[in-house]
């Protein structure tokens, strides 16, 4: 018996189609020839044709598809390889700042101390505290605060008048713990005010303050601070104290939310607000309030992490059959 092998090619096939056929063939086909005697066939050939893939026609397959399965692999395993690589039970992926909560100490009189809780919720935090007081001595009345124990650092800080003073100061603490711990305020002599707090989630908590700026005003009804940003997608916080007497709160500014606003002591403005801001430039945060007065005012600006990542808990489906 005797066996041909034959490829497919076409009787004045072109030189170009033969280029074709050999880097880009998906198929070839052999002809199987089989000699046999007259005496079963007249002719004494069997012919069978089969298709079949050939080596070359593998090889270019899998190197024409390359780009399909690297895009697989950095989709479809992504979040299978940061699982393995980092070692953790958890997924990973990118956040962005945003406000988490807020909460006051409420109006206190004369006191060198006061305390509240706060309870923080989410990862890479910046704690924020806003301190607006007064007091009666001629004494530079200073405040320290901490959260849970640990000494906040002290960002932007502004006194009017002589006798009393009047003074605000925002601290900030970056990575506070979790949970409901206590903002603590201790004060050199006796203090009248209001503070509040505000904490954000995905910051840089490493370096947390972008820009602080102060400001002051004698006998007005209304205060601003222009502050420029270096970093797009930060949160602005300020702390607002007012003097004289007032028969309403104050109102904060367009593309503010106020989050606390408190008389205190002989109806003195406390307050405090926070503003998102989109892109890196100039913003103008500020106050109204009905009676002139003399004001102190302070804001600071939170970065904006970069390539945050929180944890996540993958969601596992369960499908029950029967």
């Amino acid at each position: 018996m005797k066996l041909n092998f034959t490829a497919n090619k076409r009787q004045g096939q072109s030189t170009l189609r033969a280029v074709v056929d050999f880097f880009f063939p998906y198929t070839q086909r052999i002809r199987i020839e089989a000699k046999s005697t007259a005496h079963f066939n007249s002719k004494g050939i069997y012919k069978i044709d089969r298709e079949f893939y050939t080596f070359r026609a593998f090889f270019w397959h899998y190197v024409l598809t390359l780009p399909y399965w690297f895009k697989r692999f950095l989709w479809e395993y992504k979040n299978a390889l940061d699982f393995l690589l980092r070692q953790d039970q958890f997924y990973w992926q990118k956040g962005a700042i945003a406000f988490d909560t807020t909460t006051n100490s409420g109006a206190y009189t004369n006191a060198t101390s006061v305390s509240w809780s706060h309870t923080c919720t989410g990862s890479n935090l910046v704690l924020g505290v806003g301190s607006p007081y007064y007091e009666f001595t001629t004494s530079n009345n200073t405040c320290t605060a901490t959260y849970n124990s640990v000494s906040m650092t002290n960002q932007a800080d502004i006194i009017v008048g002589t006798t009393p003073t009047y003074r605000s100061v925002l601290f900030s603490l970056a990575n506070p713990a979790t949970g409901a711990n206590t903002v603590a305020l201790t004060f050199v002599g006796g203090a009248y005010g209001a503070a509040g707090a505000c904490s954000f989630s995905g910051c840089n908590t490493t370096t947390p303050i972008d820009t602080t700026g102060t400001n002051t005003g004698a006998s007005v009804t209304s205060i601003n601070k222009t502050i420029t940003t270096a970093n797009a997608n930060s949160f602005i916080m300020d702390c607002l104290k007012g003097a004289n007497t007032n028969t309403s709160l104050a109102v904060s500014g367009t593309g503010q939310v106020m989050r606390w606003d408190v008389l205190g002591s002989n109806t003195n403005i406390n307050a405090g607000s926070t503003m998102p801001t989109t892109t890196a430039g100039n913003y103008t945060p500020g106050w109204t309030w009905s009676t002139a007065q003399d004001v102190a005012y302070t804001v600071m600006a939170i970065n904006e992490a970069t390539g945050v990542v929180k944890k996540v808990r993958p969601t596992l489906l369960t499908l029950k059959v029967g």
